[in-house]
């Protein structure tokens, strides 16, 4: 169950981030962070050339 909800949780985070790239904190050179609602995860992206790329981390490590 809680795979799931973190599957959901994860994937309309990426679909906050597919429609408001720029809207998030930048933390270091083009990486910003965006953490994963209700976990204590966050995911780390940079638009490069009009394409994100993503990678998720704990939020204590970020």
């Amino acid at each position: 169950m809680v795979c799931k909800q973190l599957n959901l949780g994860f994937k309309s985070t990426v679909q906050l981030i597919a429609e408001h790239a720029q809207a998030w904190t930048m933390i270091k050179h083009n990486i910003r962070r965006i953490l994963v609602r209700r976990f204590p995860y966050g995911v780390l992206y940079s638009v490069v050339n009009d394409e994100d790329l993503y990678t998720c981390r704990h939020a204590l490590e970020s």
